[in-house]
């Protein structure tokens, strides 16, 4: 299911490391087709935000099985909790500055460049900030009273801008915060952006 990497083991030395990692060419072009076809075609969503609807996924889904169990032994990564998949409206703010609580996860878009009318938006935004220890899951999960924005509100958060490429992978430590770079395809249901994630790694904190 995966791409052959030909600078596999120093990918994973980085990923040990803790960096941002951006693999290109990371599916066969099939599984991206694929998960990209079921979100398009979907008519069930376990949760339907402003401007995105979302399908979670465990092993009990076989693909994401297949994939979680190819890209672990792959990438010598941590145990894999979950995975989900978002799909965008053609125009959308995406999901706001947030953590997850593991240790990698890994964003994967599935839509075709093809569909991208705005190359500045439709990408991932990483800052160096984690939630203080003391925030619960309704804080870094949610601005809540705009505590995330505060936090982040000084000259010592940096961030790093992620471009939108098809079938590009981007692994990072899930508990920095970030956010889509804003949405912006072609019209029509068939350009609509996908995303796939999976999250590897125990906990928020796991090192």
């Amino acid at each position: 299911m995966l791409n052959k990497q030909t600078d596999l083991q120093y990918l994973i030395e980085q990923i040990n490391k803790g960096e941002v990692v951006v693999v290109d060419n990371f599916f066969k072009d099939y599984v991206c087709e694929y998960l990209r076809l079921r979100m398009l075609t979907s008519t069930f969503f376990h949760a339907k935000y402003k401007d995105y609807q979302a399908i979670d996924y465990t092993i009990e889904d076989s693909i994401t099985n297949e994939i979680s169990l190819e890209v672990k032994n792959t990438y010598k990564l941590k145990k894999f909790k979950r995975a989900w998949s978002f799909i965008y409206n053609n125009t959308a703010e995406g999901t706001e500055f947030h953590a997850d609580p593991s240790f990698i996860n890994i964003n994967i878009w599935v839509t075709p460049n093809k569909s991208i009318s705005n190359f500045n938006k439709n990408g991932l935004i990483i800052c160096n900030k984690r939630p203080p220890s003391d925030w619960t899951r309704d804080y870094w999960n949610a601005d809540k009273n705009n505590c995330i924005d505060n936090f982040l509100n000084d000259n010592t958060t940096k961030y790093i801008k992620i471009p939108y490429r098809y079938n590009r992978a981007i692994f990072f430590n899930g508990a920095l915060f970030h956010r889509t770079n804003g949405v912006e395809t072609k019209p029509g249901i068939e350009h609509r952006r996908v995303s796939y994630t999976m999250l590897f790694g125990e906990s928020l904190s796991d090192d």
